[in-house]
Parts: C-alpha cells; sequence; structure tokens
C-alpha cells in the first residue's frame, strides 16, 4: 500500500473542501521551503501523515506501518533495534520548527505539526494571515479532529455521524467534566503551578539564548585563493576545497562570537514562545552579548543554554547541581554523583529560581549538550511531564526554589524525551 497523495478536495462536505485545500497549500510550501527541500525521508514521512490524519486512516499512523510503507521495511522488522520512524518524526519535528521560525514562512491561515508520542497531526487555523491565533472559541471551532474523515466512499456516513454527535452532546459534557476533574484537572494545575511566577508576572518575559563561537576567514586569505585557483568571485560566497594537511594562519581567520545558535537551541526558545503565545504572555528574544545584568531584574527570565551561556554558569554556579568541566553535570552535596555525556547519552539541568537575586523568577533549561537542552525544553512545555515531576516534588514545591537533572538518549541527533535522574527543592 502507498500513501495517497491526492490533493482533491472531497466532494461531500462544502463547508470542509476549503479547510482540505488550506491545509493542502500550507503542506506544499512546508515541503518546498528550505528546511524540508534536502530531505526526501521527512518530505515522505510528513506528506504520509498528513495524508492519512486527514483520511482518518489512525490504524496506519502506527510506527510498524510508516516503516513499512515509507521506509521500506519488511513487515516483522524489529522496531526497537531499527528506530527510523521514531528518529524520522523528530527530524520531522525539527524541520517543522525551523520552518515556522524562518522567514520562509508565508503565514499561511492554517499550522501543521506532529505532536511529541504521536505520529497523527495536528491543525491550527488562524484567523488571518497574520499569523495570531483565533480566540479560543473560534479556535475551538476551526480545528478538524484527528478523526475527520475525508474519503468520498464514506459521505454516506457523514450525516449520520453528525446525527449521533448532536444527540451525545450532554452526555459528552458530563463525561469531559467528570474526566477533566479525574485527569485533566491535575495534571494542568501541576503545570500552570509550575509556570505560574511566569504567568502571572505583569512585565515581558525575557528569554536570552546563548551563541557559539565560530571562525570565519578573513578577506584577505579568500582573496588569495581566489587568486591562486584562478576564481572570479565578484563578492560572492563559493566553498574552499582546502587539502588535507594544509596550514591556516591565526592572522587568517576572525572570531563571530554571536555568528551562530544551535537548531536545538532554536527548538527550545520556540517551544518557549509557543508556550507563552498561547497564555497571551508578552516576551522578549536577546541572544549573544546583546545582554546584561540588570536586564534580568524585575521579570521572570528564561536561560537556555549552558557551556554556551555565561550566564546559566555564573547565575546557577552556587546552586546545588551545576556544570563542570564541559563534558559533565556534578552534585555539589554528593561527589559520588556525577553525570557525564558521551555517546548516545545527554544530561540537561532544569532550574526554577523564585529568590534568585534578581528579584524576578529565573529560569534555566541548559544540557550539557545541545540535545540535551532541546530535550529539557520539550519537558518542561510538556503538562504530562511536569505533572511526574510535582508527583515526586515535596510539600509547597510550588512556592520553592527546584532544580531536576534529566537524561535523554539521541538517536541520529534527534533526543528522546528525558527522564528525571535527581530533584531537589529548597
Amino acid at each position: 500500500m502507498k500513501p495517497s497523495t491526492s490533493t482533491d478536495a472531497p466532494p461531500f462536505a462544502d463547508d470542509l473542501a476549503p479547510r482540505y485545500a488550506e491545509v493542502q497549500q500550507a503542506l506544499s510550501e512546508i515541503l518546498e521551503s528550505a528546511p524540508f527541500r534536502a530531505s526526501k525521508q521527512s518530505q515522505a514521512l510528513l506528506r504520509y501523515i498528513v495524508s492519512h490524519t486527514l483520511a482518518g486512516r489512525c490504524e496506519l499512523l502506527r510506527e510498524r506501518v510508516i516503516g513499512v510503507e515509507v521506509f521500506g521495511r519488511k513487515p516483522d522488522y524489529d522496531t526497537g533495534n531499527d528506530p527510523i520512524v521514531r528518529a524520522r518524526a523528530a527530524e520531522v519535528r525539527k524541520r517543522l520548527a525551523q520552518y515556522y521560525l524562518s522567514s520562509e514562512h508565508h503565514c499561511t491561515s492554517v499550522r501543521i505539526d506532529v505532536p511529541s508520542g504521536s505520529y497523527k497531526a495536528s491543525f491550527e487555523w488562524r484567523s488571518d494571515g497574520s499569523g495570531d491565533s483565533r480566540a479560543p472559541s473560534e479556535e475551538a471551532e476551526q480545528t478538524v479532529s484527528a478523526e475527520m474523515r475525508l474519503e468520498p466512499h464514506q459521505s454516506h456516513r457523514f450525516a449520520l455521524r453528525r446525527a449521533i454527535l448532536v444527540a451525545s452532546l450532554a452526555l459528552a459534557s458530563l463525561s469531559a467534566f467528570l474526566l477533566l476533574r479525574l485527569v485533566y484537572t491535575p495534571r494542568q494545575a501541576a503545570f500552570d503551578l509550575f509556570w505560574s511566577p511566569v504567568f502571572n508576572s505583569r512585565q515581558p518575559v525575557l528569554i536570552y539564548t546563548g551563541t557559539n563561537i565560530v571562525y570565519g576567514f578573513r578577506s584577505g586569505f579568500i582573496n588569495r585563493y581566489a587568486e591562486e585557483h584562478h576564481l572570479q568571485t565578484h563578492g560572492e560566497q563559493f566553498p574552499l576545497n582546502l587539502e588535507a594537511g594544509q596550514k591556516i594562519d591565526a592572522s587568517d581567520l576572525s572570531v563571530l562570537p554571536d555568528g551562530f545558535i544551535t537548531t536545538q537551541d532554536a527548538i527550545a526558545g520556540y517551544a518557549l514562545i509557543l508556550l507563552l503565545a498561547r497564555r497571551h504572555r508578552p516576551y522578549e528574544l536577546r541572544y549573544g552579548r546583546n545582554i546584561s545584568f540588570g536586564d534580568f531584574l524585575s521579570r521572570p527570565s528564561i536561560l537556555i543554554g549552558a557551556f554556551n551561556n555565561r550566564w546559566t554558569l555564573e547565575l546557577t554556579d552556587g546552586l546545588r547541581f551545576v556544570f563542570d568541566g564541559g563534558d559533565r553535570i556534578r552534585d555539589r552535596s554528593d561527589k559520588q554523583r556525577v553525570w557525564v555525556a558521551g555517546g548516545p547519552r545527554d544530561y540537561a539541568i532544569v532550574s526554577r529560581l523564585q529568590n534568585s537575586g534578581t528579584r524576578g523568577v529565573l529560569i534555566t533549561i541548559a544540557g550539557i549538550g545541545a540535545n540535551g537542552t532541546q530535550a529539557a525544553a520539550e519537558f518542561l512545555t510538556d503538562p504530562k511531564q511536569i505533572s511526574s515531576l510535582v508527583r515526586k516534588a515535596p510539600p509547597g514545591w510550588s512556592r520553592k526554589n527546584m532544580q531536576v537533572v534529566l537524561h535523554t538518549t539521541v538517536v541520529e541527533n534527534n533526543p528522546s524525551a528525558p527522564d528525571i535522574v535527581a530533584t531537589y527543592c529548597w
């Protein structure tokens, strides 16, 4: 069976046909964008996920089925030893984040995402091309359920499902109320309590991302190289094919301290922006040297990164869990506990400091490596993960300072959902 790629709008529901067309238009723009253009596998997977989500074929959105249909694996292949689907799904999520952060994003009326932990697409409609989300009531009306079926041969079932839906509203409302009380409310309450110092502040939230140092060739070296290789540059860039063992003098290099933000740090920042936007909280982005200690005073601040962010290292240096040696985290209260990154392992520290000396709540999201930082950001923006954290926390934790050490496994440069390895409240 091959994934459906039809772009024809369904004939049975004229009011849904424009939505279907909007999704296809948004998907086309995404697949033609720079983040996806160079990856045929990411294109194929996203096209497959969107197609079968729209068609309501949930049984085809499972890891093994995707491995067979999209990546040509045998039906009995071992998903444990061959994580191709999980790795490529993480890659698709990363590329979607890059797309929505880039200038290529044309602010189409629908936003496509693949939520973590699922292989079904989600669709969020915008009120206009500005990229602003609809009001909550409008957004609910404009969100397409993953169970929506857009196949022509099922049109005769549409009226029946609609009648059943209307007849079941009272029962559904009661069920939803009970479900919220039993499941959703405690989880969301824990999430809101963790983030309450940020959500309740009247000041814009400062998000600061560290940058990695990059070295570039000075113009003199480039001109000499072009002359030696008979290249006519006319000012444009070109690749330097350096020979093995060729030495470059330090005078030919220049330091670009604010020239590079890792993809993982960008994804972490995107997750935080999305969280704040959904709560209608204003924010301000800073990076590199465009910051001073005074910027952290009297407002909530979130620091992204560790060894590429000196403010994270300085403001958390006196805490229990600290970064050390460039590749490890150590427990200052228990010298036997050290977590060292390497191979597929990465670790991160999440700190929430309500009495940090800055007079505003300070949250740090920092991995030993960039993948650890991304995993920590995904942890902090997931109500389910926060709920698992606070179940281990002492009474009154919401008013205390908190540190959490996380572990993540990295597969093909994509971090898995992290595990909690240590916590401390005071």
